[in-house]
């Protein structure tokens, strides 16, 4: 589900404004009764705080998620801080919610800059069930001075700030992709989930925290958050009978008009061509401008690759397309990546490649 499906969701579910003290919060209670674990979702970004998507996999569960605003954000009364009265009032966000009437226990789940608020937070308090916290920095000065709202010359006012300089007092999960602040999460002593970046690690990590918590055994274990990540691998397939399984690992990138699938810094796309291809890779070459051939192996036959070098932004990438002879229609499947990686690129294809089954033009 992509975040515009999941924001679409959260509106459904409506949470509620609720007030505490001088702040408020939005809360989203479950259906049924008796006493759960509370959430407080802890929403990155400046000024964060509000309703995130991300808190979904939570209420999905049956969680009661309490999404917190801070003060001089959202209409609170206050002055923004950067990291110092925002942790008193995730503290004071916890606390209310530890006294409500569906609330057993209270854990505080954050990203990004939530996710620091949240493990300076747990370094305040002993009173949290536990904390999870998604791509945190471990110095706070790192975000840099556009975005703090106090003097990053000091020292101290980052040290104070800062995860790296504190200890937790309760039970804490640090959890990052490779691809994000990986470095922050291992200098945290954090999970860093292969693959993953800073956005899409959370999703399915925190669909796999509301199981265990709900389950009343969250543990987060390394194997299993990767395995989360990873998810079962994806298998594409089309009604006229070809099927190419892609390795764990692989997620589906919402918004394309043909499948696309994504692996850290590797992306595999499928293209339905019009018609049969013929054999003769110079003649694939000679309707396809800029590319040079290649050929692979898949069963049997000798199939036609078509290499060329691409740019985005700054990023030097390579594509390799994969022209497979089904019938009635030809498929191209292209993987692209870094061209620093292209041999992980030619290793991709070969892992792909004989698993892939369909009727073929070929004889």
């Amino acid at each position: 589900m992509n975040l515009f499906a999941l924001a679409c969701t959260l509106m459904l579910a409506a949470p509620a404004r609720v007030e505490y003290g001088k702040l408020h919060g939005y809360l989203s209670l479950p259906d049924g009764d008796g006493k759960r674990p509370g959430i407080v979702f802890l929403a990155g970004g400046f000024p964060g705080g509000g309703v995130d998507p991300r808190g979904l996999p939570f209420a999905e569960a049956g969680a009661v998620v309490l999404y917190p605003t801070y003060r001089g954000t959202d209409g609170n009364p206050g002055a923004i801080e950067s990291f110092r009265g925002e942790v008193d009032d995730v503290l004071a966000a916890a606390e209310w919610l530890g006294k409500h009437e569906r609330v057993d226990r209270v854990y505080l789940v954050g990203h990004s800059t939530g996710g620091t608020l949240a493990l300076l937070a747990a370094a305040k308090s002993d009173k949290l069930a536990g904390v999870i916290a998604f791509g945190p920095v471990a110095d706070a000065c790192s975000y840099g001075p556009k975005e703090l709202r106090f003097d990053v010359t000091k020292p101290k006012e980052c040290e104070r700030r800062s995860p790296a300089k504190q200890k937790a007092k309760v039970r804490t999960w640090i959890i990052e992709g490779e691809l994000g602040r990986a470095d922050d999460a291992k200098k945290l002593g954090g999970i860093v989930v292969a693959n993953a970046d800073h956005f899409s690690v959370v999703e399915p990590v925190a669909a796999l925290a509301a199981r265990e918590l709900m389950a009343g055994k969250l543990a987060l274990e390394p194997a299993a958050v990767q395995d989360a990540y990873d998810g079962p691998p994806p298998v594409v397939s089309d009604p006229s009978g070809w099927t190419v399984p892609l390795p764990k690992g692989f997620r589906p990138m919402p918004g394309s008009d043909e499948p696309t699938y994504r692996r850290g810094n590797q992306v595999v796309m499928f293209q339905r061509l019009d018609g049969p291809i013929a054999k003769d890779c110079a003649a694939v070459l000679a309707a396809s401008r800029g590319f040079t051939t290649f050929k692979e192996k898949w069963g049997k036959h000798d199939i036609c690759g078509l290499r060329m070098a691409l740019r985005q932004g700054g990023t030097e990438l390579v594509s390799l397309t994969l022209q497979l002879p089904f019938a009635p229609k030809a498929l191209s499947l292209q993987l692209i990546g870094p061209v620093s990686r292209e041999a992980d690129l030619v290793a991709l294809g070969r892992e792909i490649l004989p698993k892939v089954t369909g009727p073929t033009t070929w004889k």
